[in-house]
């Protein structure tokens, strides 16, 4: 295997790690807004979730 082709290999090692980090980043945040909502359905209780969905599609219809 030649110098150029190692590094080749290295650039696209780097360029998947780079990926990697950009998902698990994405995947982090997602965490954090489903670990939210959960925070609102234990305060909001079933019905009131019902209610706070009804009114949030009540305001997109406008």
């Amino acid at each position: 295997m030649t110098r150029s082709q190692t590094d080749l290999i290295i650039d696209r090692l780097d360029a998947q790690s780079a990926k990697i980090d950009r998902l698990q980043s994405q995947i982090d945040q997602m965490q954090g807004g489903l670990t939210v909502l959960k925070a609102l359905g234990a305060l909001l209780g079933v019905g009131g979730i019902g209610t706070l969905l009804a009114w949030f599609q009540s305001q997109s219809g406008k």
